[in-house]
């Protein structure tokens, strides 16, 4: 007998998109038939309808928008049509949105992925009680819990909006048959705008505030001074792009930063990195950084989240504290005046990754949470 199952994410924005696109494919076999639903218009998209599986547009935004109240109906009325057994959820709006919307329409199951939290600094803010009520009321409508990694499970447990008996750690993995080399590295520069020659530091993700990327776009004015050939490159786009460029204007650095925007092959791109930094000031379990590593990229990340339990500090790449630019450049400097210890933290990232952050391990671990909670167990 056939399991449907349906994930429901507020949108395909950035490395979540990645993350349940590549959890979909893997989970659309027997017993499992798998779809989607999500808030339309981002390039992401067209990738899941390419999957040739169900594929739901429900009226759901980023943020706090009375478009999701549309959303809402739109989920209700679909789950009470389609009968799915299981309603997986991901992301705070579509996390709260589905799970209600689930219980009401009497689905079997129904699980949410922590995947993070919404607020820079929940504990801090002043909309702390608002979250933690609308939390507890969709905790009512949830029969099991997944967290990304270890630190996001022990900040739901710690915050008392989940016990830990009632949460999973399956961590993210990527797919290492995705990432082929780029065969002419100078080409790809051109095509993309950039200088045949000197180091590229790269990174992926949305221009938002808790990416920290104007403190690693501060970090760069510090790095072009000892090494003036030296490029930035910024893959993703979002609301603080323009105050990103005027940044990067300020600090008279702004032909050695490149605003690429969203690119379909950005993961294949930070091939073309030096350098690969992650400088979050809030995270999950970032799938760019496992992108990166699966293609033993030298790596500086901040330590937020779970940055470490991705890597390791001087062993598989460097770890620098958040919001801090002369820690960033610092680090990023090692790797261009040493480049033999970016090539020996990068193959062991490489390593770690293919031991611990598969595409399959991240499959399977679903799977055997679906069947346990079916079942009746716990998480």
């Amino acid at each position: 007998m056939s399991i449907r199952v349906l994930h429901v994410l507020t949108t395909t924005a950035g490395g979540l998109g990645q993350v349940v696109y590549d959890m979909v494919r893997g989970l659309d076999s027997p017993p499992f038939r798998v779809a989607v639903a999500f808030g339309p218009g981002y390039p992401m998209d067209q990738r899941f309808r390419d999957l040739g599986i169900p594929v739901y547009p429900v009226r759901m935004r980023r943020g706090l928008n009375p478009m999701n109240l549309l959303g809402f109906l739109d989920l209700l009325r679909l789950l009470r049509r389609e009968r799915f057994d299981v309603v997986h959820a991901h992301s705070s709006i579509a996390g709260v949105l589905a799970r209600v919307a689930a219980r009401l329409a009497g689905t079997r199951l129904v699980v949410f992925t922590l995947h993070g939290y919404a607020t820079l600094d929940f504990d801090r803010s002043p909309l702390r009680p608002l979250y933690w009520a609308i939390e507890k009321v969709a905790d009512r409508c949830t029969d099991g819990y997944a967290a990304i990694c270890r630190y996001v499970k022990d900040t739901w447990v710690a915050r008392g909006l989940v016990t830990a008996d009632r949460v999973a750690v399956i961590y993210n993995g990527v797919d290492q048959d995705r990432f082929p080399p780029v065969a002419d590295s100078r080409g790809a520069r051109q095509a993309l705008g950039l200088p045949s020659e000197g180091p590229l530091i790269g990174t992926v993700g949305l221009h938002e505030v808790q990416k920290g990327t104007r403190y690693l776009i501060e970090a760069m004015a510090t790095i072009v001074r000892e090494v003036p050939e030296c490029h930035l490159v910024l893959i993703g786009d979002g609301p603080l792009r323009q105050d990103l460029e005027a940044l990067a204007q300020r600090l008279g650095i702004r032909e050695s930063v490149h605003f690429l925007g969203w690119r379909n092959e950005a993961a294949q791109l930070m091939g073309l990195f030096d350098v690969f930094c992650l400088p979050s000031l809030q995270e999950g379990f970032s799938i760019a950084l496992l992108e990166a590593m699966v293609q033993a990229r030298p790596i500086v990340a901040t330590g937020v989240a779970g940055n470490p339990e991705a890597v390791l500090h001087r062993e598989t790449g460097l770890i620098v504290p958040p919001g801090n630019p002369e820690a960033l450049a610092s680090a990023i400097l090692s790797y261009l005046r040493e480049p033999a210890l970016g090539e020996r933290l990068g193959r062991a990232g490489r390593t770690r990754l293919m031991r611990e952050f598969t595409i399959h391990s991240m499959q399977q671990g679903y799977r055997s949470f679906y069947e346990r909670l079916l079942k009746g167990g716990r998480a």
